[in-house]
């Protein structure tokens, strides 16, 4: 990641409050933010919180592309949490190509 990720005060209730990530540049790193964020409101994984599911959720209208996670606390409650992924949906790490890489296509 170039710069730490950055959440919003949303509180990830549905999709119109879903938690806005920002300084991401893809999708791996968008995954990673949301693990980041849990472990940062919740504890660490498999001791604070387990997941259940994560699903994908769009709204076709709008275009706009969300997570929903739903989680285990340790008290056994469990809860979802929508992150808003539209920022870095199906965007790709980019792949530095060396000059000399020419030399292996022609």
């Amino acid at each position: 990641m170039s710069k730490k990720p950055t959440f919003s005060n949303h509180s990830g209730k549905s999709m119109e409050e879903a938690i806005q990530i920002e300084n991401v540049e893809h999708n791996e790193e968008g995954i990673a933010a949301e693990f980041e964020y849990l472990n940062q409101k919740f504890g660490k994984r498999k001791e604070g919180w387990f997941l259940v599911k994560k699903v994908l959720l769009v709204d076709k209208e709008n275009e706009r592309y969300y997570d929903k996670f739903t989680i285990r606390l340790a008290d056994g409650k469990e809860k979802d949490i929508i992150f808003e992924t539209t920022n870095f949906f199906g965007k790709v790490p980019k792949v530095e190509i060396p000059e000399d890489y020419q030399a292996f296509v022609e």
